[in-house]
């Protein structure tokens, strides 16, 4: 089809310069060979699907290894029904037992068929193979439910990966939005393996033909097992699936079993009769022993331990190994906070970190020397030969900085779990050997920026950046310490994270492009320039005064996180003229746009758009009025203030005590991850966001609207 555009395109531009007639024979009987040459290089391709007919079924097994994994293989095997549909092709759904013997299959899962074929995945990954077998195509990975969490079926889903990404590829599917429908539950499903299809959330551009090589032979792992969406927000749907944003397993992230050093070895067990497990002070006590003035427990349950005593030692590898006996295949050690694990001044710890800790500061000199490894290390090397399958996770929190200063290699079984906020944190990796790869907890999309947990916070660009380090470094899973909740503005920003995560050479401006054509329909270059402007925007806010940024930094965060403040921060993203702009963009799309798919998604990205933008208009009219203060202008910046937070209250359904509720163009869409109209009006106080109700949004504005004229003055004047 390629090689018949271009013989066009060619003939279109030389026709009206040929001067004779057997000179544009000739140049026809040119691209007529090379079109008949190029179909018989392609002879051998399988299509699956052509000019508006298609043989193919697609066959799913007759009972899947659990009634979980059986779900989700019909349910996908219905929606590559319905890409096929969309480009005019159809394709029906069977079981295998089902199935017609006199048309070829796609195979999705672990059919009998891949089975005798020899075409297994039994990993605990999401790796998938794509095989073509005769006219038949295979696709398969591991499928499989996770343990039982109650009423969440969380399963490992190798074969839906494979779908998802073959009908991305082969049959214009894009995964543009994340709705937050959970498929986890199992009510999301209907009967039958049905469920409502949101066109919002994905787009089906139309394909021509569906062929693929007859020797296809592919199998795939992608980089990251899991890359979780919050602490233990596992939602797993198809946009979440396709995009890489996988779901934390028991093998993974905050799910595997822990080892506590504090449960190991708790004060009230072994005070009184093994006051030697615990942290010798310079007072020559323990710290089991309550002296004048120190509480030998703090708030979190922790205590001080004296790390190298062997039978602490022996402690924790028991209760590491009561976890292997029952079926874990990682583990993660858990550090206890206030370097506790670094106070003891018996012989043993003095040697092993080569001072004391008489004073605060050289308990913290003892943990800045990294030393602490090595006692972790014991354990997990113990634990290595005894179990050489079974993983170790050790956190580089507090007192295990990671650096090549402290240590240069891991042992072969532990996977160290890094502190990744910004790019620079890798470059901590930089001579260090690290063979099981690393987990992170990640900080690249989070809510605890100084501009709030509803404003965008990376351009493509970054995110981009981001998923290639994540790569190259051999991150296994990640988890993120906060939750994305800008589902409109920052669409086209997570897409590229996550399609860069399935191609880290993949230029993001193609990404973006691959985005906006399916998302925006014909109002594609209107909002192609509204993302453009925005990305500009926020490129300083994304890469300096963003969390873990350069401006960000604890020493730099007393300077700009309390003299310039969230409202500061704020106003130096949404301008009036930003406003004005993106505005009108976003105006004119909308007049535009016709497919009812394209205005639901334009109605969230207003929503998010004028949530952002009035606030804005609210701090600089607050600013007006403190600079020349008058009722005028008070009652000018009342109305804002209160048109703001009825605009929040109306989208929690007119209660304050609402959640957001679902939009009527998009039922399965809430805006603001469906947060409550509290926390989306900003009057919780949370990490990094303690100054929105210092405010003109905090003020009680029925109060001050019946104060006389002129009662009310500026605070700051």
């Amino acid at each position: 089809m390629k090689i018949t555009s271009h013989c066009s395109e060619v003939l279109a531009r030389v026709g009206n310069k040929v001067k004779t007639k057997s000179t544009f024979s000739f140049l026809l009987l040119l691209c007529s060979m090379a079109l008949m040459s190029s179909r018989a290089s392609n002879a051998a391709d399988l299509v699956i699907a052509d000019k508006g007919t298609s043989s193919y079924q697609i066959v799913i097994p007759d009972k899947a290894v659990d009634e979980v994994v059986d779900r989700w293989l019909l349910v996908t095997a219905k929606l590559m029904q319905t890409a096929f549909s969309k480009s005019g092709f159809k394709t029906p759904v069977v079981r295998e037992f089902a199935k017609s013997v006199d048309n070829p299959c796609i195979y999705l899962g672990a059919t009998e068929f891949a089975k005798k074929n020899e075409i297994e995945v039994n990993t605990d990954d999401w790796s998938y193979v794509w095989k073509a077998i005769g006219r038949d195509l295979v696709i398969v990975g591991s499928d499989r439910k996770d343990p039982d969490r109650g009423k969440i079926q969380l399963a490992l889903l190798g074969s839906v990966k494979g779908a998802l990404d073959f009908i991305r590829e082969y049959a214009g599917t894009r995964f543009l939005f994340n709705n937050n429908v959970d498929m986890r539950l199992a009510e999301a499903f209907g009967k039958d393996g049905d469920m409502p299809l949101d066109t919002r959330s994905i787009a089906f551009e139309p394909v021509q033909h569906i062929t693929i090589a007859s020797d296809l032979d592919l199998r795939k792992t992608p980089p990251l097992k899991a890359r979780g969406n919050g602490y233990d927000d596992c939602i797993e749907n198809f946009y979440m699936i396709a995009n890489n944003y996988f779901p934390a397993m028991s093998s993974t992230s905050t799910w595997i079993p822990m080892v506590n050093w504090n449960k190991v070895v708790p004060v009230a067990k072994y005070e009184k009769t093994h006051p030697e497990y615990f942290a010798l002070f310079e007072n020559g006590k323990r710290a089991c022993e309550r002296t004048k003035g120190y509480e030998p427990v703090n708030p979190r349950g922790q205590t001080a331990l004296d790390v190298t005593n062997p039978d602490v030692l022996d402690l924790m590898f028991s209760a590491a190994e009561e976890h292997i006996k029952t079926g874990a295949t990682t583990l993660l050690i858990w550090p206890p906070d206030q370097y506790l694990l670094d106070r003891c001044n018996c012989d043993r710890c003095n040697a092993l970190f080569g001072m004391s800790a008489k004073t605060w500061d050289e308990v913290l000199a003892r943990g800045e020397t990294g030393r602490l490894w090595q006692v972790y290390f014991s354990i997990a090397e113990r634990i290595g030969k005894k179990y050489p399958k079974v993983k170790i996770v050790l956190w580089d929190y507090q007192d295990t900085p990671l650096n090549s200063k402290a240590v240069q290699q891991f042992p072969s079984n532990v996977i160290p779990l890094l502190h990744m906020g910004t790019l620079r944190d890798f470059d901590r990796l930089d001579g260090i050997s690290i063979p099981s790869g690393i987990a992170a907890v990640e900080e690249t999309f989070t809510t605890f920026g100084l501009d709030g947990p509803y404003a965008p916070e990376h351009t493509p660009e970054y995110a981009a950046q981001m998923a290639q380090a994540m790569v190259e470094h051999h991150v296994k899973w990640s988890n993120r310490d906060g939750y994305m909740k800008v589902w409109g503005l920052q669409a086209p920003v997570y897409y590229v994270y996550g399609r860069m995560l399935d191609n880290p050479t993949a230029d993001y401006k193609d990404l973006e492009k691959e985005f906006y054509a399916p998302a925006f329909g014909d109002v594609t270059p209107q909002m192609t320039e509204f993302y453009n402007l925005l990305h500009k925007q926020i490129d300083l806010y994304s890469d300096f005064f963003g969390l873990y940024q350069p401006a960000w930094t604890p020493g730099a965060n007393a300077r700009y996180g309390r003299t310039r403040d969230n409202k500061w921060h704020h106003q130096s993203i949404y301008t009036v003229e930003f406003a004005a702009k993106a505005n009108a963009l976003l105006t004119t799309a909308e007049q535009k746009a016709k497919d009812p798919n394209v205005k639901a998604r334009l109605h969230l990205i207003r929503i998010e758009l004028d949530y952002l933008c009035d606030l804005g208009k609210i701090f600089f009219l607050q600013d007006a009025w403190t600079i020349h203060p008058s009722p005028e202008s008070l009652k000018v910046l009342l109305d804002a203030v209160d048109a703001w937070h009825n605009q929040i209250r109306t989208l929690a359904g007119g209660n304050d005590n609402n959640c957001m509720q679902p939009l009527k163009d998009w039922p399965e869409m809430r805006p603001f991850h469906g947060d409550k109209y509290s926390d989306v009006a900003l009057q919780r106080r949370f990490y990094q966001n303690s100054g929105w109700q210092k405010t003109a949004i905090g003020w009680d504005t029925a109060a001050m609207r019946a104060l006389p004229p002129n009662a009310v003055k500026p605070l700051n004047r």
